[in-house]
């Protein structure tokens, strides 16, 4: 490997999914200069199974579940430190990289004031988008994917700057990483892609979506293995602290209306469907949010809230 851009790939026991990832990298050893696998505490074997079919990965264990941005953290650090590659190519571990995607990606970042490019994402079907550009929706305290669960029907294929990039497939420079900053650890899973965004934007640089370079992307991965309790609590409490950080009076106003009938009505839904500590989980978020308590505190091992 010879290329200039530097992979990291987090992984929390997923070991056919990364695999699966590694294999499609194959067809972009052009671009790429090193492949890093950092493991937040694995127990599926995922750490045999990447030393004995990809010894060329760099492998960082880090014993426990640190979280995803606390775990892409300490790959961007190391990025940084090598200081060998101008470029970071952020990737979920449960994605397949279509040949020639990374190159377009890179080709991207040569525009003027362009520091991140993010491609077309479709389902692990490869027919439904899961995103196609986006943009940040102050009154979720979150983000949109335009076109996703939607039939790519070539509406969305043109070259376009966005003002959200997704965590799950994101080419960045390393200027950009120098100057606005790695991931809030705040956040520990959801989240921190939208605050990044923001802070991409908020220091002048622009976003790329290249629509000619796709991946597919089998959503869900480790994230449905923690339950909908564990997804609502950080939901609830990284969107909380989304607005605390970026918002102003004017975006706090739709927020402060929508949030509440939105989440009001989830947890209602749950209650129905018997998903009971759903609602519970919602309220555990907002009690640690304004208490301060974020990171990797959010749920005990049996799942509930601390």
């Amino acid at each position: 490997m010879s290329g200039d851009v530097f992979v990291l790939i987090v992984n929390w026991n997923g070991k056919e999914d990364t695999l699966d990832c590694l294999r499609s990298l194959e067809a972009c050893q052009e671009e790429i200069g090193r492949v890093l696998v950092v493991d937040n505490g694995s127990t599926d074997g995922s750490v045999e199974a990447v030393q004995r079919h990809f010894p060329e990965v760099t492998l960082v264990e880090n014993g426990e579940n640190l979280g995803f941005g606390p775990a892409n953290n300490i790959g961007m650090r190391l990025f940084l430190r090598e200081g060998r590659y101008p470029y970071l190519f952020l990737l979920n571990s449960d994605t397949v990289v279509t040949p020639g995607a990374l190159r377009i990606l890179v080709s991207g970042l040569g525009e003027e004031g362009v520091g991140a490019t993010v491609p077309k994402i479709y389902y692990a079907d490869g027919q439904r988008l899961w995103y196609a550009g986006g943009r940040i929706d102050w009154k979720q305290g979150s983000a949109i994917h335009f076109g996703q669960g939607k039939k790519d029907d070539g509406s969305l294929n043109h070259r376009r700057e966005v003002n959200f990039v997704t965590g799950c497939a994101l080419l960045l420079q390393r200027e950009v990483l120098e100057k606005v900053g790695l991931f809030d650890e705040r956040y520990f899973m959801f989240g921190e892609d939208v605050d990044l965004s923001i802070r991409l934007v908020r220091a002048g640089y622009r976003i790329l979506y290249l629509p000619e370079a796709t991946i597919r992307h089998k959503v869900g991965g480790s994230v449905t293995r923690k339950g909908d309790d564990f997804i609502y609590y950080h939901m609830t409490r990284n969107r909380l602290l989304t607005m605390t950080k970026h918002a102003t009076w004017r975006e706090w106003l739709p927020f402060v209306f929508y949030f509440p009938l939105l989440w009001g009505w989830k947890a209602i839904y749950f209650l129905i469907h018997g998903h009971y500590r759903v609602p519970g989980a919602m309220v555990g978020g907002a009690r640690d949010f304004l208490k301060q308590r974020c990171g990797a505190s959010g749920l005990d091992p049996a799942g509930g809230t601390n």
